[in-house]
């Protein structure tokens, strides 16, 4: 076990494949065994290393290994740089799962033994296999890798997949808005590269064509009942991350961080504010003319962002329960958007003056959600959604020379894909049975796939566990995650505490590191 402050990740110096700007990260731990970690589509790296503190990229690093991060082609970070640096259109090509999985993850391990063995100058430190772990499409793109035969196997150590391997199963809605076929609508104009459900007034990110369907599909499938006050706060980002894969997390589950928390100190109360309903903050007018006042307050009542949403209502003790004015306290928020009074002014939830507010206001967590999910390459995007349809992986398809066969295409889960599964020293499966953006299902027929007509001898190096009280991506950044998910990736998934698997290299290794800058 390290015993040493866990630190940050570091960047290290890489050549994307393709020359695209992918990002390497590590967690220095020199002697102890890697473990490298994929994080889905439009997500980054960051997705392993929240909660502060309390990270699945920091319980590995004390259970002695040593964590490397790849922001990988299809990270949010890898987008907006392409996006920033106006070669997005020029890479529109190479952004799908296929070459993901055919260059990303093997020039990774790749880099990881460089940089490993050039560290080695005794020639005395054992050098190990890589384990990985890899979450929703981090996960697809690695089974799509180990299936193709994309990356050496006698370098890999152990493999969890988290959610996703390569079967596709989603709930009916996501198999309903497969169906729509507006992805293939928007590839085959040539208009749209990227799909950023951060920008949903950009008709580049957010074409109407996808808000005519978001819009379709009905309030009622939001996990945010905001009305038509589609806003720029994180709970409206939500709702449209929910449009697009299905709902990523069980909310009962995540760290408050997520989606922002701020505390609002009150006086003066007049109504109280039901849970979930928007808070605003009104300035008082300091002119007389009271018509205009109200023209004002309606117009900052429809259109102003507001402060969040509330959570939960804490009195002071002396104030009692909320009546007659004399109720004191804080009103806690969700969904904040970073924009709080600065002097005395009315709260309204809805359309209902609450209280007043003397400016008071603690910002403690800004929210996670925005920096964490971003843009997906639609050509990635349109991928998923073909998988989707024929319920396994499958090469990427231009919809307009699609035939009968590509669309059946089984090379991905053949009798070869399988054997190379099987020559792994270990593989676990890891889901959430509230999962409503992959359902437990895509699990349930990897597993049957991978053991099927096994000896129980060797069904013990697969390992299928389906958690009751998880979704998706609270697997990472639940409240009890730690001890319920992270020790059973350290215990069962990579064998247990700074588990190694050594690598005996056929040839000295090379001393030089492709990528130094």
């Amino acid at each position: 076990m390290a015993e040493l402050p866990c630190p940050a990740p570091e960047r290290v110096p890489f050549c994307g494949p393709d020359g695209l700007p992918l990002e390497l990260r590590r967690m220095a731990n020199s002697e102890a065994p890697p473990v490298l970690l994929l994080h889905g589509a439009s997500a980054q790296h960051q997705t392993f290393c929240i909660p502060r503190g309390g990270s699945l990229s920091e319980h590995l690093w004390e259970a002695g290994y040593e964590p490397w991060l790849l922001d990988w082609r299809g990270s949010r970070r890898v987008t907006d740089e392409l996006q920033r640096s106006g070669k997005l259109s020029d890479s529109r090509d190479l952004l799908d799962f296929d070459q993901a999985a055919e260059k990303d993850v093997a020039a990774t391990i790749e880099r990881i033994a460089q940089v490993r063995d050039c560290e080695d100058v005794t020639h005395e430190i054992k050098r190990h296999k890589v384990h990985v772990v890899a979450h929703c499409m981090g996960a697809g793109v690695l089974a799509q890798a180990i299936a193709l035969d994309h990356v050496p196997l006698d370098r890999l150590g152990r493999v969890v997949l988290f959610t996703l391997g390569l079967f596709y199963e989603t709930p009916i809605d996501g198999k309903v808005k497969s169906q729509f076929h507006v992805l293939d609508r928007l590839w085959r104009s040539g208009k749209c590269s990227v799909i950023d459900p951060r920008k949903p007034d950009d008709q580049n990110k957010w074409p109407e064509a996808l808000q005519e369907v978001y819009q379709g599909i009905g309030a009622g499938s939001r996990p945010h009942p905001l009305g038509d006050r589609e806003l720029r706060s994180s709970h409206a980002l939500c709702n449209r991350l929910s449009f697009m894969y299905g709902t990523p997390y069980w909310h009962e589950n995540l760290v408050e961080g997520i989606h922002g928390v701020a505390r609002v100190r009150f006086v003066d109360s007049e109504l109280e504010p039901r849970k979930g309903e928007r808070l605003c903050a009104v300035a008082r007018k300091k002119d007389a003319d009271g018509e205009k006042r109200q023209m004002d307050l309606d117009a900052r009542l429809v259109n102003h962002e507001g402060l969040g949403f509330v959570s939960e209502v804490e009195f002071d003790d002396e104030s009692g329960p909320w009546r007659r004015r004399q109720a004191k306290g804080v009103i806690k928020l969700s969904g904040s958007v970073g924009k709080y009074p600065k002097g005395e002014c009315d709260l309204w939830a809805d359309d209902k003056r609450v209280a007043t507010c003397n400016g008071k206001v603690s910002h403690d967590e800004p929210a996670e959600l925005g920096k964490q999910f971003g843009a997906i390459p639609l050509r990635m995007y349109l991928q998923g959604a073909q998988n989707v349809r024929r319920r396994w992986a499958g090469p990427f398809v231009e919809a307009a020379e699609a035939s009968d066969d590509a669309k059946r295409d089984t090379s991905y889960i053949g009798s070869e894909a399988l054997e190379r599964f099987r020559s792994l020293p270990a593989v676990t499966l890891i889901t959430g049975a509230q999962n409503q953006l992959w359902h437990p299902d895509s699990i349930h027929r990897m597993y049957e796939w991978l053991t099927r007509g096994l000896r129980p001898e060797r069904k013990a190096n697969f390992r299928k566990r389906v958690l009751s009280q998880y979704g998706h991506q609270d697997l990472l950044w639940g409240a009890n995650a730690k001890a319920e998910v992270f020790e059973l990736v350290v215990k069962e998934g990579l064998g247990g505490d700074g588990q190694a698997i050594e690598f005996i290299p056929a040839e000295p290794p090379g001393r030089h590191l492709a990528g130094d800058e």
